[in-house]
C-alpha cells in the first residue's frame, strides 16, 4: 500500500529494500540515484512507467476504445 501511496503523492519510481520504501521524486539528480543503487544493490523497483502503453488500445486495429 505505501509503494501506491508514494506514487500517488507525485513521487517518479519507489525503490524497495526488504521493508524499507524509498521514494524517488523528479528533482533527485541521477548522481543520487547512481549513489543510491551503490549502498542498496539489490532494490525492487516500482514505477507507474512500463512498456504496455495504454490499456485501452486495441492490440490490432490500433483503435482507442
Amino acid at each position: 500500500l505505501g509503494i501506491f501511496c508514494l506514487l500517488e503523492v507525485g513521487c517518479k519510481e519507489v525503490l524497495r529494500d526488504g521493508d524499507v520504501l524509498f521514494g524517488i521524486e523528479s528533482s533527485d539528480t541521477a548522481e543520487y540515484l547512481e549513489l543510491f543503487h551503490r549502498g542498496h544493490p539489490h532494490v525492487r523497483r516500482y514505477a507507474y512507467s512500463g512498456t504496455a502503453g495504454s490499456r485501452n488500445v486495441h492490440v490490432m486495429s490500433g483503435r482507442t476504445t
